[in-house]
């Protein structure tokens, strides 16, 4: 006798990659929220600020970490794996692109010393 087998389904977190950053758009608060392992590192690298920026040409989101509140935009640890940044101004962005509740997966470019998120890796939010 064949006996078929029934595997539970991974949930969401069990599958995701343990290596990868991830970043998601939000519209309630107007901003983004970073992964577990995009905080941690953030924690890890005692980063406050996070200047945003958009490669057009290559279809990229830059997250740069910086020392002073007037180069970025202030980064908000809720708790040991929850960050989040919040503004009004990236919301009309996001909103303009297209981008709410698309998620996003990046590295680390030491080259421009900036996490790096390509659009053509989106997801859409659950």
């Amino acid at each position: 006798m064949a006996i078929a087998w029934f595997r539970s389904t991974v949930s969401k977190r069990e599958g995701a990659v343990a290596e990868s950053f991830r970043i998601t758009f939000t519209s309630k608060p107007k901003g983004f929220r970073a992964n577990a392992v995009l905080t941690r590192d953030l924690r890890t690298n005692k980063v406050q600020y996070i200047r945003v920026g958009y490669d057009e040409e290559l279809k990229t989101v830059h997250l740069q970490p910086v020392k002073k509140p007037a180069d970025g935009f202030k980064v908000v640890f809720a708790k040991a794996n929850s960050c989040q940044v919040n503004s009004s101004l990236l919301w009309h962005w996001i909103a303009e692109m297209g981008l709410a509740k698309a998620s996003l997966i990046g590295t680390w470019d030491a080259k421009t010393k900036s996490y790096v998120f390509v659009l053509e890796t989106m997801t859409e939010a659950e």
